[in-house]
């Protein structure tokens, strides 16, 4: 009997380590996706052409976080999603996703809402500081297969957005050379502490332009 409490009292610390560990690590992840009811992030839009020249689109997207609920023990955000037009003059919503901080840190998100339909697959947004988080899939537009995209979170870098400088923690979507596929084509996810989101990069599957989106406000 005490063999089997003193087994039983060692699990039970064991647990708990683990819960405060993941709980730590869940909490440093949510300072830097930055999450917070009311939070709003505004990015200016590019392309970049085939001589790395880049040009402003005359439009703006808008991200909010409108609504917080808790729901199996997981804490949401409703991010809703805007976009304006400058020759038009008022933002328009494009969207709205629902997004966590899972219990390894990673910046999750549903397309619907998790309380009507609990039944939908995970997309991970970013996996926080998870260095050892890979990501692997075939890339399919349409119906047309272009091959495996490699995500992974890659190290550091320091960049300059919109003349300020940040400290990035980049996910690098790396889509591999085929035969539809004559190079590899990356799409970077710039996040930086505190901050969240501060740089987006999209590589087109042909010819070697860019869509990016560089933060230029963040408010709560």
């Amino acid at each position: 009997m005490k063999n089997y409490l003193k087994i039983t009292t060692v699990v039970a610390m064991l647990c708990l380590i683990s819960c405060d560990k993941e709980d730590a690590i869940k909490a440093e992840q949510e300072d830097l996706f930055n999450l917070k009811v009311g939070r709003n992030w505004v990015y200016k839009n590019y392309t970049r052409d085939s001589l790395q020249n880049l040009k402003f689109s005359n439009s703006f997207d808008s991200v909010v976080l409108t609504d917080k609920f808790t729901f199996e023990n997981k804490e949401f955000f409703k991010s809703e999603r805007f976009y304006k037009n400058l020759n038009v003059g008022s933002w328009e919503r494009r969207g709205v996703n629902y997004i966590y901080v899972n219990f390894k840190g990673h910046l999750i998100s549903f397309v619907k809402d998790p309380r009507e339909n609990n039944d939908q697959n995970e997309y991970t947004i970013h996996p926080g500081t998870d260095k050892d988080f890979t990501y692997e899939e075939e890339f399919i537009v349409g119906e047309k297969s272009y091959g495996t995209v490699v995500c992974k979170l890659e190290n550091n870098q320091n960049i300059n957005v919109e003349g300020k400088d940040y400290l990035s923690y980049p996910y690098i979507w790396r889509l591999q050379p085929n035969e539809k596929v004559k190079k590899e084509l990356v799409s970077e996810y710039h996040y930086a502490e505190g901050i969240g989101m501060v740089k987006e990069v999209l590589a087109a599957l042909s010819g070697d332009a860019t869509w990016e989106r560089h933060l230029v406000s963040y408010k709560d």
